[in-house]
């Protein structure tokens, strides 16, 4: 799943003015979760190699886009 599937529970929070109909689900529950563990288990980052190249990724959907710079 894309970061824009597994987020767009918590992005539908943010689109109420209103915080009384902010409504924290199961669904946002889920997400929390998932992207939290996603960042916690990602790859060690190190300094860039500039005698290496360099890879962008991008993503595109009807609900988001991504980019990722790699190495």
């Amino acid at each position: 799943k894309s970061y824009a599937t597994i987020a767009e529970p918590l992005i539908a929070l943010t689109r109420h003015s209103d915080l009384k109909s902010f409504q924290w689900s199961e669904a946002c529950q889920n997400s929390f979760e998932t992207l939290r563990q996603r960042l916690i288990g990602a790859p060690i980052i190190s300094y860039p190699r500039f005698d290496q190249p360099f890879i962008l990724q991008l993503d595109a959907s009807d609900v988001g886009l991504s980019a990722i710079l790699a190495q």
